[in-house]
Parts: C-alpha cells; structure tokens; sequence
C-alpha cells in the first residue's frame, strides 16, 4: 500500500471515530432519550376558549390564518364555538385570536418550526391542530388561510360561505353544506365528499383533485399539473380543466358539462347531460354511457371513442378526422339529437345502443376508404361453401 493511500485511511478513520465521539456524546447528553435530540419543543399549552351564540352576539365569520399547523373544523351540538390551539412555552409558536363585531379571528405566528412539521428530528410528535367546533346554529362564513400544513373540514352545516386556501397541504372537505365552496391550493391535495352546495370552485396548482358524491348548481375543478377525479355528481352546469393530468368523469347528471384539458386523457363515464363539450389538445377523449342531447367531441392529437346508450337513429352524426379514419354510422338527418366529432391526428369511433357494449355487427364507416354506406344493417351472412365433389371410383 502507498503512502498517500495509508494518509487518506487514517484521515478517514479519524474522522469516523471523532463523528462517533460527537454523535455518542450528544446521546449522552440527551440522557439516551432520542425524544430530546428533537428540534420541536416539548413544552406546550394547550389554550380553549368558547363563544357563546345568540341573537345579541351573532356570529358572521370565522376566520383561520396559520403559517404552519394543521386546522380542523368539526361539528358540535349546542350553540357554542369551541376554539382549541396550541402555544408553545418557548416563543416559537405564538397565536392571537380576537373576537370583534361578530368576527372570529384566529392568527398564529411560528418561527423555526418547519423542520419540526415535516418530521425532521421530531420523534414523538403530538396531535397540536388547531380544532375549532362549529355548531348547527353558525350561519356565517369560515375562512382558512395556511402556509404548510393539513385542513380538514368535517359536517358543517347552514355555512353561508367557506373558503379554504393553501400554500402547501392537503385540504379536505367532507359532509358539508354551504352557500358557496371555494376550495384552492398552490401544492397539495384537494378532496371533496358529501357537499350540498350552490357553488364550490376546486382550483389546484399542482396535485390531485378527487371529488365524490356533489350536489351544486355550479360546479368549477380546475388543475394546473396533476389528475382530477369527480364522479357522482348532481349539477346545473359543471366545467373541468387540466394543463398536465387526465380528467376521469363518471356518474355525472347536469345540464351543461364542459371539460378541456391540454396535455392528458379524458375518460367520461354514465354521463347524462343536455350539452356536452370535451375538447384535447394533446391526449384522447373516451367516453362511455353517454346520454346526452347536444355533443361535441375534439381531439387534435388522440383518438375519440364514445359510446351512447340511444340508437344512432336518435342522432345527427357529424364525424370529421383529418388524419385518421372514422367508425360510425350516418344517424339520421332528421334527428333532434346532436353529435359532432372531431380529429386532428386520430381516430373516432362511435358506437350507439347495443352495439355501445360491443355486442352485434361492427357497423363501422371509414369515410377515408369513401364508403358512405350506412352498415347499421346487418349484413347478410355469407352463403356456405359447397361440398366437394367424391372423387371417382377406381377402374
């Protein structure tokens, strides 16, 4: 071995023993309790407060405003707003909450406490949400506002309005009723169940967006990079969009529904609607179980593939691909009942009735081989071979 190879070994073993020495003293000092190597401050106070409502001190707002702390809000009985949060003894994290002219106003203030957040360092972490309970007589508004951390909102009731915005979390909002429902987050999940509402926007910038069981006259899910997820759904109008991330739409009842998306698929399923509108700029449109008055269908670059539950009678069909071929039959002319499909670069392929779930004849019309027949007939079957000759007997 060279000198300089038994230099660099020594300097490392050094190093080694000296990281050891450090590591076991620290853990000495600690009283070999890994809780203590922890960055978050043990010493807590937990502070409740309540707020009685009447018709001489009505409440109109709820206001959160956190930097980094989980926020829950949940269902009480009885007329009282429980407030229930978390001061740490140290300084590092500091609330203020005021109660002014029928406004509720919750703010905290933290300081070096994101390490301790995220669980770095932190061994043993508590459950220090802030939890406010709301009961069924509130009938103001709630606003979040949170830098880093998780809400959760849980059966609320006669909310006029709520608005939850996040920097950096997951928002989560279930077996709600409210007037209106503004729901929006930077970098994080949003989730939706169980909401009875006039109208509840869902505006993500980059996440997920899953919504279940909606009831709304306006429903807005908007997405800047990630999937959106919406089924069982009862609405008026009701209007999608991905810049990055596919849009999977099932069980959807409304009068109007329009989803686009830029880059990623869309899969449309059981939806009932009189206007559809579902337009790609980069990805495919497939759609199943449609039962919809007035369609339109366009993809510049992907296939379009749809299958409605009425006949093709039902229809007027207009189905253009450039560069592609097009699958589906004439419709009728007269029909009350419309469908326009568009390709750029892809296929379409329409299917109606019985034939939706692949059962029967392929009456398939490829407009780019010129055919402009309309196979929805079934053609007859081909006649069988005849049997061959016997041969002949031998001399």
């Amino acid at each position: 071995m060279t000198t300089a190879r038994k230099t660099v070994l020594i300097i490392a073993s050094v190093l080694v023993a000296g990281g050891l020495a450090i590591a076991f003293g620290a853990f000495a000092a600690a009283g070999f309790d890994i809780r203590n190597l922890s960055n978050d401050p043990r010493d807590w106070e937990k502070i409740e407060q309540t707020f009685e409502i009447n018709a001489s001190t009505p409440y109109t707002s709820i206001n959160v405003y956190g930097s980094e702390e989980d926020v829950r809000f949940e269902h009480t009985e009885g007329d009282r707003i429980e407030v229930a949060y978390w001061d740490s003894a140290q300084g590092d994290k500091h609330h203020t909450l005021s109660d002014e002219a029928g406004v509720l106003s919750l703010t905290s203030d933290a300081r070096n406490q994101f390490l301790g957040h995220i669980g770095l360092l932190s061994f043993a972490r508590e459950d220090r949400a802030t939890v406010i309970k709301v009961p069924s007589s509130y009938t103001g508004a709630i606003t979040v506002k949170t830098q880093v951390g998780e809400t959760e909102i849980d059966s609320l009731t006669q909310v006029e309005a709520l608005n939850v915005f996040s920097d950096a979390g997951y928002v989560s909002v279930k077996n709600t009723q409210a007037g209106a429902i503004e729901l929006r987050s930077s970098a994080g999940g949003l989730e939706a169940v169980g909401i009875q509402a006039e109208q509840l926007v869902a505006t993500n910038s980059a996440g997920s967006v899953y919504l279940h069981d909606i009831d709304a006259q306006t429903l807005e899910v908007r997405n800047d990079v990630g999937n959106i997820e919406v089924s069982e759904v009862r609405a008026k109008n009701m209007v999608t969009s991905t810049k990055a991330g596919s849009a999977d739409l099932s069980d959807i009842e409304a009068d109007s529904l329009e989803t686009t998306s830029e880059v990623g698929n869309q899969n449309l399923f059981k939806v009932q609607a009189d206007t559809l509108t579902a337009t790609s700029s980069m990805g495919a449109i497939t759609a199943r179980a449609l039962t919809v008055t007035t369609s339109t269908l366009e993809a510049q670059t992907g296939n379009v593939s749809a299958t409605f539950t009425e006949e093709a009678n039902a229809y007027v069909i207009d189905a253009q691909a450039q560069l592609g071929s097009v699958h589906a039959p004439e419709g009728a002319p007269e029909a009350t009942k419309h469908i326009t499909a568009r390709a750029t670069t892809g296929n379409i392929d329409l299917a109606f009735g019985a034939h939706a779930g692949g059962q029967g004849q392929d009456y398939s019309q490829s407009k780019n081989s010129g055919s402009e027949s309309d196979h929805s007939t079934p053609k007859a079957p081909a006649a069988p071979e005849a049997p061959a000759a016997p041969a002949a007997p031998k001399n």
